[in-house]
């Protein structure tokens, strides 16, 4: 072999291995969660699992009189229940108050009419609506990680409910899926690199709201008859177990959520799947699609690092795929690999469509996400960045070509590579 192509060889593999971690990714793995408070089963290495330096637990900021203990006197919410128990101060409806691109009691009023005289909770913060009629629960039968946290904050509006707190009625759990869903937003606001008021600063024409016009609204529905009968109403169309929709008057990203029969674990996974993905497009604005592998990769790590045992999954047409309700993924992107079932990660990516992946690329997608923290969880906003900053006359191909190169300063083939080798070297068989 001529010197000088001997030379660029010797050069392009200098360069592939200083792009490619090599250091232990067990070490790695374990500078980003406490071993302690992960399930035992957690396979270290594989970065299933990351929690990113964000709290565990929000400040306690709510003051409560001191004459009235639960009367609130500064609230960073507004909840009809809270309101009609004195709790909060009642408001008046604001005109330009919307939902499902109506006015919201023309939807608060229809989903009155459905309840038939059950209970029901709307709450709405800074950055969420939330209604829900999930019944209440006993909080110990299925205990989150966060558990400790959550009562701690479910305290801070309750002062009745304290860490020895066991059951909890329909009204606080509304609040314990907001509460959840505010840690989920703490993440995502890691991984872009901003929160709400950094995405407004850098980008000050667009929405207020991770850079929409309108707050993310979240529907989670005890009854499936009653969740098939608004997402056919206010929406035009049904999927089983929820969905995810874009308002383009509001400009608002809506979550759908059936938790028919849905335990908390199951509830709490169903919530962060779908958030995750309205997150994530909603952060400068929803103005494109992002590619289906990465959308579907990071919600289903954001859920599963809650519970493995419940795996949603956005797909446009036909059965529920069996596999999806596993919850050892990892043996089977093995077999996978090893049988020569992937295909390479050049060819999936520009894909945009769910339902133009077969089911399994819903754990090969979880996969590749994976691997991208094992290169490194700070380099993630990055990527997010620039893949966001899509120009119109570029391809999601040429998008995810830059975003790769300018966070990992990989091409898609040293990824595809290097992910293969990772997963042969860490991932279990059985």
């Amino acid at each position: 072999m001529a010197p000088r192509y001997l030379f660029l060889l010797v050069l392009s593999c200098a360069q592939l291995f200083a792009q490619i971690p090599t250091d232990d990714p067990r070490e790695a793995n374990k500078r980003w969660f406490v071993r302690e408070q992960e399930r035992p089963d957690l396979v270290v290495g594989t970065f299933e699992v990351v929690r990113f330096p964000v709290p565990r637990q929000a400040p306690a900021l709510l003051r409560h009189d001191p004459k009235e203990s639960k009367r609130i006197l500064n609230p960073d919410y507004w909840c009809n229940r809270c309101a009609r128990e004195k709790r909060i101060p009642d408001r008046a409806r604001d005109s330009n108050d919307r939902l499902m691109d109506l006015d919201a009691p023309q939807v608060l009023g229809w989903l009155q009419a459905q309840q038939k005289g059950r209970l029901w909770t709307y709450i709405e913060d800074s950055q969420f609506k939330l209604w829900t009629d999930v019944p209440g629960i006993n909080i110990k039968l299925e205990p989150s990680r966060f558990m400790k946290e959550e009562l701690a904050e479910l305290g801070d509006i309750f002062p009745e409910v304290t860490e020895k707190t066991v059951q909890i009625d329909d009204h606080k759990r509304a609040h314990l899926v907001l509460l959840r869903m505010r840690r989920l937003m703490r993440d995502m606001c890691w991984m872009v690199g901003k929160d709400p008021a950094g995405v407004q600063r850098a980008h000050p024409e667009l929405g207020p709201y991770l850079g929409m016009n309108g707050k993310q609204e979240v529907y989670v529905f005890d009854r499936g008859m009653v969740y098939d009968n608004f997402a056919g109403r206010f929406i035009g169309r049904t999927a089983p177990g929820g969905q995810c929709w874009h308002l383009f008057k509001s400009r608002a990203m809506v979550a759908l959520i059936d938790a028919a029969n849905h335990g908390d674990s199951r509830l709490t996974n169903a919530v962060h799947h779908r958030v995750a993905h309205n997150l994530l497009d909603a952060y400068r604005m929803y103005s494109f699609k992002l590619p289906a592998w990465f959308q579907m990769g990071l919600a289903a790590f954001i859920e599963r690092r809650e519970e493995p045992a419940w795996n949603c999954f956005c797909y446009s047409e036909g059965t529920v795929p069996k596999l999806l309700y596993e919850s050892k993924w990892m043996p089977k992107v093995k077999r996978l690999l090893s049988a020569g079932e992937v295909q390479p990660f050049v060819a999936i990516a520009p894909v945009q469509e769910y339902g133009d992946l077969k089911p399994e690329y819903h754990m090969i997608s979880w996969s590749w996400f994976c691997y991208m923290l094992r290169m490194g969880p700070e380099k993630l906003p990055l990527f997010i960045e620039a893949l966001k900053s899509k120009t119109e006359d570029e391809t999601l191909h040429q998008a995810q070509v830059r975003a790769l190169k300018t966070a990992y300063g990989v091409n898609m083939l040293e990824f595809d590579e290097g992910w293969r080798a990772w997963v042969k070297a860490l991932y279990p068989d059985v």
